[in-house]
């Protein structure tokens, strides 16, 4: 890397609108409040600043972060304990080499310097592909000055410092062992944490303009069994082939669910049953974007309340209930609805008449659908 000045850290970084509101950051907010909340967005600001994508995390480091956030370093430990915890950063690599990095933290780096000359990305923490960037090369970790290595150069110091001490004493220089090249090592494999893979369903088919988009509770859904379903076979594929690309996986798992391949098979045909030649009956019209949310939504509310929140259902689905003359509340059922967005604006510390309505409208589509269950219904819309 001598006599290369390649810019590593970003001028600025992209704080997603969502930030706060993930899981990972609401569980951290609620255990440590505001402190907690500071100083996992100080830590983005310094991994973003300094290396653009990942940031060392040692007793140095550590002390010297605390003091500039001016927070006890105990309680900095903490955070960062539980933030790896909860997959803000991935345990892995955090476990393997004291690095502080994810999947979501290396995407946005690569895009915000895709107009660089080059940008070096650490092979062995790398989780994401960097095959989508031209400007992306891989270095290995020997390459780059980290705090990983400094036990081999403490060992290398050792070394050349006793041949000095022969060589000053007149004795002869044993002859040294041939440097031997190192080999060149696969990648090793790093599992994801299930936030990494719901983050990867979400930027990927869960993209509004996203041609089959799927609604993020299906998405959250869809990756919450992606990961179960591996994790139990200890990330190993048909035939016993072991997951190299785990994104790669996903794409795969998306590209079945398109199919259907996922969907409860039909009944089998008894033996000796006539062929029908007859012409299938016409599909039913299909519902529109809108409705087929609406659908899936209410069908996971159905099997457990808790699975959606204010923030998987849109305003435009209270819209449309409302335009459809779907939606109707009574005075108390609309205090009650006001009553739980106030409630979920001063936890939240959220502010304004924009997220005043667009909470009401949630909480009543919430509303509604405890109506359609007391009704017995198993639908929103019947295609």
């Amino acid at each position: 890397m001598a006599g290369r000045n390649i810019k590593e850290g970003l001028d600025y970084f992209r704080l997603d609108v969502n930030y706060g509101t993930e899981d990972a950051v609401e569980l951290i907010d609620s255990e440590f409040g505001p402190p907690g909340f500071r100083i996992i967005t100080k830590l983005l600001q310094r991994i973003y600043a300094k290396k653009g994508y990942y940031i060392e995390w040692n007793e140095k480091r550590r002390i010297l972060f605390a003091s500039a956030v001016k927070e006890k370093a105990s309680l900095v430990d903490e955070v960062v304990a539980r933030s790896v915890k909860w997959g803000l950063f991935n345990e892995a690599v955090f476990n393997k080499f004291g690095i502080l990095t994810s999947a979501d933290i290396q995407i946005n780096y690569l895009d915000a310097a895709k107009r660089r000359d080059r940008v070096d990305i650490i092979r062995e923490i790398s989780l994401s592909s960097i095959a989508a960037y031209e400007n992306a090369n891989y270095v290995t970790i020997n390459s780059i000055c980290v705090n990983i290595n400094a036990q081999s150069r403490v060992e290398e110091s050792k070394e050349e410092n006793s041949r000095e001490e022969e060589r000053s004493n007149g004795a002869p220089l044993a002859p040294s062992e041939p440097k031997k090249r190192n080999k060149v090592e696969r990648k090793p494999f790093i599992a994801p944490t299930v936030a990494e893979v719901r983050q990867y369903f979400l930027s990927t088919i869960g993209q509004p303009d996203h041609p089959r988009h799927w609604p993020e509770d299906k998405c959250r859904n869809e990756a919450d069994t992606f990961f179960d379903h591996y994790k139990t076979n200890g990330w190993v594929q048909g035939r016993g082939k072991p997951i190299k690309d785990w994104q790669a996986a996903v794409r795969n798992w998306i590209r079945n669910g398109i199919k259907g391949v996922f969907e409860k098979a039909g009944p089998a045909k008894k033996d000796g049953a006539p062929v029908s030649h007859s012409r299938p009956a016409e599909a039913p019209p299909a519902l529109n974007e809108l409705q087929t949310e609406l659908n899936y939504l209410f069908e996971r509310w159905t099997e457990d309340p808790a699975q959606v929140t204010v923030i998987s259902i849109k305003a435009d689905h209270y819209n449309l209930l409302k335009s459809a003359h779907m939606i109707a509340f009574s005075e108390a059922e609309v205090g009650k609805i006001r009553g739980l967005t106030q409630s979920h604006m001063l936890q939240h510390g959220l502010e304004g008449p924009i997220a005043e309505t667009r909470l009401m409208k949630a909480y009543g589509v919430m509303e509604f659908f405890k109506q359609l269950k007391g009704q017995e219904k198993e639908a929103v819309f019947i295609p």
